[in-house]
C-alpha cells in the first residue's frame, strides 16, 4: 500500500492536499506493516493512527524527533480531511513524501533483517 500511495502521489495535477494525504497514508501503511510484523496490532477507533505512529520507536527504533514530526503531520492530515482545505504547505507536502519514502525503505530493511520470511525474495 505504501508503494501504491507513493506512486499515486506523483500523478500530474494533484493538489498539495491530495499529495500530502497520499504521503501520510504511505508512511502510516509502512509503520503499520512494522507493527504487524512485530506481532502486534493497534486497537481500532480513537487514537488508532497515534498508536501506529508511536509504535515506530519500539519496532524499528525510530528517533523521537521523527515520531513527533509524523504526529504533527497526523494532526495536519486530520485538519485537512475534516475541517478545511489548503492547510498544508508545499514544503510540508514534500516533507511527508520524503519521510514516507524513507520509512518505507527503513522498514523494508528492518523486515529483511528481523522478519525475512514476510518479504518476497528479490
Amino acid at each position: 500500500m505504501a508503494d501504491r500511495d507513493l506512486r499515486d502521489a506523483q500523478a500530474v495535477g494533484l493538489s498539495a492536499d491530495a499529495r500530502f494525504m497520499l504521503g501520510y497514508q504511505a508512511a502510516l501503511a509502512a509503520a503499520h506493516a512494522a507493527l504487524v510484523a512485530a506481532g502486534y496490532a493497534a486497537a481500532r477507533g480513537e487514537s488508532h493512527h497515534v498508536r501506529i505512529i508511536e509504535s515506530l520507536r519500539f519496532t524499528i527504533g525510530l528517533d523521537l524527533q521523527t515520531v513527533t514530526f509524523l504526529g504533527r503531520m497526523r494532526r495536519k492530515r486530520n485538519e485537512g480531511l475534516y475541517l478545511q482545505v489548503g492547510v498544508v504547505s508545499k514544503t510540508e507536502t514534500e516533507e511527508i513524501l520524503q519521510l514516507a519514502r524513507r520509512l518505507r525503505a527503513e522498514i523494508e530493511a528492518w523486515l529483511r533483517r528481523h522478519h525475512p520470511t514476510l518479504l518476497p525474495n528479490r
